[in-house]
Order: structure tokens, then sequence, then C-alpha cells
């Protein structure tokens, strides 16, 4: 397994899903790798894409383009199913969607930033093709906060070269976002 301590080169992509008008951390990320690119040009590469379909997130899911993804979105819990919201809402992701993809991704870290989505279903379903760690919100978090705990988490994942796992408690901690961010998925 590949925990990111020996990733040479890091290209991650950065999935908004929420409707234009509405706050999210993918402009805030943009930013910060924007700024980290100044110090360490060759250590990582980053797009921002804008998703309004369930078809253009599955695609982006599978283009291969990416070893880390960062999903911006809603999500809830419904009946049981955890589901990420596209857009405006009409289009839904489940774990359904994902497992059925029947790939083996280049993707090796999701961090899916929409509320309620740190369950076994999603966090199987992206486990099934390949992802190695998946963290997610288990809760309804405000943006502001699910913002700082990601980009206080790709400080010290990315740039610190600190195991996923110690990135992730460090950042609970510094946080205070436990009953959020209660765990991640491996």
């Amino acid at each position: 397994m590949n925990d990111g301590r020996n990733m040479k080169y890091w290209k991650v992509r950065l999935l908004n899903c929420v409707p234009k008008e509405e706050p999210n951390e993918t402009i805030l990320l943009s930013e910060f790798f924007k700024m980290m690119q100044l110090t360490y040009p060759k250590k990582i590469q980053f797009r921002e894409t804008h998703i309004f379909t369930k078809k253009q997130f599955l695609d982006a899911l599978t283009d291969g383009w990416c070893n880390l993804l960062h999903v911006s979105a809603h999500g809830k819990r419904n009946n049981g199913v955890s589901e990420i919201h596209i857009g405006n809402k009409k289009d839904t992701v489940t774990a359904t969607d994902i497992h059925n993809l029947d790939v083996d991704l280049a993707i090796r870290s999701v961090f899916v930033s929409a509320c309620s989505t740190s369950y076994k279903d999603i966090a199987t379903a992206f486990d099934s093709i390949g992802v190695e760690h998946y963290a997610a919100p288990r809760t309804d978090v405000e943006w502001i906060d699910a913002s700082l705990f990601s980009l206080m988490f790709y400080k010290r994942y990315i740039y610190d070269n600190i195991s996923y796992g110690r990135a992730f408690e460090y950042t609970q901690k510094r946080t205070q976002t436990t009953k959020d961010f209660p765990y991640y998925w491996v």
C-alpha cells in the first residue's frame, strides 16, 4: 500500500460539484495549491473541474489523470444509502454507481467533502475500484470546517510527507472535528 510518503509527484483533481453561487473549499484549495507550487514546483499538479452531472463525475473519476481526488459536494444518507449530490442536486452518485464502474483506478486517495458520506457503503465501493484511502464527514458539517480540515490535512499529507493516518489524526485534533471526521477508511 502506498500511504503517500513514497509519492514522487501528486496529481490532484478538485471536483467542484456544488452550485457556483455557493461557497465551497475547492476555491480555497486551488489557491492553497497555487501557493504551494511556488515553494514545491515539482511536487504537485492540480486541476479544478466544475461538475454538473453524474456522467461528468464518473468520467472525471475514471479518466486516469489524478492520484488524489477531492470532491466538494452536498451529501446525505437516504434509507441507509450514502448519496453525493451533483450540482443543483438533480443528479446523485451512490456506492452502486461507483462499484459498477468495473475499473481499477489510478486514484489512491479520495476525500469527499459532502455531509454524511463517511459510511461503509461508499467507502467499500471506492475500495472495490482500487482506492487505498477514503475520508469524508459522517455528520452535517459546515463548509468552513470542512475547508479547514482538508487544507490542514493536505498540508500534512502532501507537503510534510506524513502518512495518511498520522496526517488525518493530526488534523482531527487541531481542528476539533473528530465528531465530523471520526475516522478514515483503508
